[in-house]
């Protein structure tokens, strides 16, 4: 028996096909700070309480499609044409 397979490509879901997500500590460091704009200070100064020697680049490569914006997977042909409703599995 012969198996054929295609490649399955998706918009990722996580960042939304931008390749880069929030980074966590950046949420929670808007989260305590909703009234506005902090000083250059402030953010070294609640950084460094968190624990960061520096501060962490406010967005990073999402780690769910390796910072590419695609999901890419493999599926049998069966499937793909499946999911298109042109069989039925």
């Amino acid at each position: 028996m012969i198996t054929y397979y295609v490649e399955a490509e998706q918009s990722c879901p996580e960042c939304h096909g931008t390749g880069v997500v929030e980074h966590p500590a950046w949420r929670a460091y808007w989260a305590a700070h909703p009234a506005g704009l902090p000083t250059a200070e402030d953010d070294a100064r609640w950084f460094s309480a968190q624990g960061y020697g520096t501060i962490p680049p406010e967005e990073w490569d999402c780690d769910e499609c390796d910072g590419t914006g695609v999901l890419r997977q493999r599926v049998t042909l069966t499937e793909a044409l499946a999911a298109l409703g042109l069989v039925t599995p």
